[in-house]
């Protein structure tokens, strides 16, 4: 990014550089977001509705660009704060996927639902990463030798 490039980003409002990061993430120019995902994140404080969710979308950005286990920890960190705003357990469920940590996706996706039931995108999220049934042998774990042959049979038998 050159001079005149920054000169622009410092005269952007939180919001306004926000959007900008969230179209080049779109876009998948991630390298080029992370200065205006930095300039919203400084803008907005750490008191805004705003500000755990400008983080977690810049944790995510950051997973994108390879640093995986630093993006993660700043999804995971906003998250804990957050309290009213559905967006940042997007953004960590998502984050939780690309970790191939499931249990985690699946807990994010729910409290964001407990703050907004409604919210489509984390509805599609939940329905994509499917719903495991019950075990066939509810006595037994799902771990049993039984259990694990009876599920893959219902399976073949509910997809076929």
């Amino acid at each position: 990014m050159h001079k005149d490039a920054f000169m622009t980003l410092n005269h952007l409002t939180a919001d306004d550089a926000f959007s900008q990061a969230t179209q080049l993430y779109t876009r998948k120019e991630y390298g080029s977001a992370i200065p205006y995902f930095l300039h919203a994140i400084r803008g907005v404080g750490n008191n805004s509705f705003h500000s755990n969710e400008y983080m977690a979308f810049y944790g995510l950005c950051l997973m994108q660009l390879g640093n995986r286990d630093e993006g993660f920890n700043k999804c995971v960190v906003a998250a804990e704060k957050e309290l009213t705003n559905p967006e940042v357990f997007v953004y960590l469920a998502k984050a939780a996927i690309i970790m191939f940590r499931r249990k985690m996706a699946l807990r994010a996706i729910s409290q964001g639902l407990v703050i907004e039931p409604t919210h489509m995108e984390l509805k599609l999220l939940r329905k994509g990463m499917g719903i495991r049934s019950k075990p066939l042998l509810g006595f037994l774990s799902r771990n049993n030798i039984l259990n694990i042959l009876s599920g893959k049979l219902r399976y073949k038998l509910t997809h076929n």
